[in-house]
């Protein structure tokens, strides 16, 4: 009986060992750089006067600030927020304002202003791809509108925003 099996044995081994057969593919990778995103400059509103409600908006592409309503600005520290962003050289990326809306609460207080509208300056609109240049490197603005309600607290207020780059 044992004879017998390890006649089978020898018989399965054998036929396994001429039934094999081997190919072999090349194998092609392309490691590519992660994205890196830094921010250059704050989006900022500048001074703002009110005796009532109203916006101030602040235009990615120009640098502008308008003021509507019961509201005027004043001062020269103002203008849309800057990013650069970093990646595969004449690659493509996804540019994405992940929070539309944001709540800015006072500084040492309790009241809030509503930052809206948010976008950047790249065109397209949100999550659209853009190409970066052959350094891998894009830089691009972004700016929103601040809505001011009426009896609205003296202050300085902040918040912040999401910003997120990716590849297709």
């Amino acid at each position: 009986m044992s004879r017998l099996f390890a006649l089978l044995a020898c018989a399965l081994f054998a036929c396994a060992a001429f039934a094999q057969a081997t190919d072999s593919e090349p194998l092609v990778l392309n490691v590519i750089p992660p994205f890196s995103i830094e921010k250059l400059a704050d989006l900022e509103f500048g001074i703002i006067m009110t005796t009532g409600s109203g916006t101030v908006t602040i235009d990615p592409e120009s640098g502008a600030r308008t003021a509507t309503g019961a509201v005027s600005v004043g001062g020269s520290d103002f203008g849309p927020a800057i990013f650069h962003t970093r990646g595969l050289p004449n690659g493509v990326a996804r540019v994405r304002i992940r929070t539309k809306n944001v709540t800015l609460t006072q500084d040492g207080g309790t009241a809030t202003l509503r930052l809206r509208q948010l976008h950047h300056d790249l065109g397209g609109g949100n999550g659209r791809r853009h190409r970066l240049d052959e350094n891998g490197d894009l830089v691009f603005r972004v700016g929103g509108e601040l809505q001011i309600q009426n009896n609205q607290p003296r202050g300085r207020y902040s918040g912040t925003f999401r910003v997120e780059t990716s590849y297709p």
